[in-house]
């Protein structure tokens, strides 16, 4: 498979950058649509962007997260979707379905576990994935052929990107993660760890376990304290930040073409949605 492009897509991401990025948008039913508009275009716009050959859309489970039986307050810091959202969620399945993109989900899973799977499975069949994205926590699946894409800041990230970012190696951001935590899951990590800090340290001792047995070397006793106190925070952030890469998927390749059909049911989807514009893109881009 030499010379392809796989294309993965973070849905969750997508939809909730597409939702709070859109103004207010309404169908002739006074259907708030601008989720679904967003989420049209910006799947239309990342085809053009990264040419792939195949695309797999990547969907968190509906079911109670391993995470979540790991530590109970994981994302438990996050407000409940708002129903302006929530009602635009099947519209939004029910359109990828009548456009006939490949799409995976595994039971207790979250999507980035399926993503990992994903680029483990397949990193060695294609030139190039691409992951799409603006979660950090992706950034740990980052090699020579995988990418990171935040389309909507029009980022590509690698190794050097990342480094630039955030001071530390793709391979090393699970070991930032555990240092500084991570605010937007809930995830605690070593308290009184910073950006700077958690860089400094990895720099110097290369991973979370370096950290840990060259401790006594640390020079700030400070530093030293911190880390020792609040060690078992830093062991359970590091195992909520891990993407599991291992899943059963049930996929095939031969189903994920990037080929869009205008057929009479998708046509009536997006007439009845407002999305005549995604129609003419369809009609024009194939």
């Amino acid at each position: 498979m030499n010379n392809n492009k796989l294309l993965i897509i973070d849905l969750s991401n997508f939809i909730f950058r597409a939702f709070y990025g859109v103004k207010p948008l309404f169908n002739k039913n006074k259907e708030q649509t601008n989720a679904i508009h967003g989420v049209a275009n910006m799947f239309l716009n990342l085809l053009k962007q990264t040419h792939p050959s195949h695309v797999i859309i990547a969907r968190d489970s509906k079911e109670r997260k391993e995470r979540k039986d790991l530590f109970e307050e994981y994302k438990g810091n996050r407000s409940a979707m708002p129903d302006e959202l929530k009602n635009q969620i099947e519209p939004i399945l029910k359109m990828f379905n009548l456009m006939n993109v490949c799409q995976l989900e595994v039971g207790g899973q979250e999507a980035d576990d399926v993503i990992g799977t994903l680029v483990n499975k397949e990193k060695n069949n294609f030139q190039s994935i691409f992951i799409a994205s603006s979660d950090k926590d992706l950034m740990q699946l980052i090699e020579d052929n995988v990418y990171l894409f935040d389309s909507m800041k029009n980022i590509l990230y690698n190794d050097e990107r990342v480094f630039d970012k955030f001071g530390v190696l793709p391979k090393q951001m699970i070991d930032y993660l555990a240092l500084v935590g991570d605010k937007s899951d809930n995830v605690p990590g070593v308290q009184g760890i910073g950006p700077k800090s958690a860089s400094k340290l990895l720099t110097d001792y290369t991973d979370f376990d370096g950290i840990y047995i060259n401790l006594d070397n640390i020079k700030s006793k400070s530093t030293q304290e911190k880390l020792t106190i609040n060690k078992n925070n830093g062991v359970l952030s590091k195992k909520l930040v891990t993407i599991n890469q291992d899943l059963e998927l049930d996929y095939d390749l031969n189903c994920c073409s990037t080929s869009i059909s205008l057929n009479d049911e998708l046509e009536s989807f997006l007439d009845y949605y407002d999305l005549s514009y995604i129609k003419q893109r369809i009609l024009s881009e194939n």
